[in-house]
């Protein structure tokens, strides 16, 4: 997978803030943070992890099964403030932090 646009923001957004991030609970780790894919006409169409948290199986399993419904949400709202998934509160504010501190970067309404 090539994230070289993905990489550019993020290293545009360190310039501004400490890892990137508005807060150190949005940074997932540099191989966790999310990022917005893709976009047209200032639309989100797609949503990409380089990848999810895993800590431990039981946060892989929730993480794999509710991405696709919190991706969904957020290309539905065209934005960050999504209601998330119901026994997943945990993985859905740090994807909502997540994507809106990549929208900010982006120069986006989070």
């Amino acid at each position: 997978r090539r994230l070289e646009k993905s990489n550019a923001q993020f290293k545009r957004a360190v310039r501004r803030l400490p890892l990137g991030v508005s807060s150190t609970f949005r940074y997932w780790g540099d191989d966790h943070t999310i990022y917005v894919e893709s976009g047209k006409g200032g639309r989100i169409t797609d949503i990409a992890s380089v990848q999810l948290p895993d800590g431990d199986g039981h946060s892989a399993r929730i993480s794999e099964r509710v991405w696709p419904t919190l991706v969904q949400q957020a290309i539905e709202a065209q934005s960050s403030q999504i209601a998330g998934v119901s026994g997943a509160s945990y993985t859905s504010y740090g994807f909502e932090q997540s994507l809106k501190s990549a929208l900010l970067a982006l120069g986006h309404a989070p």
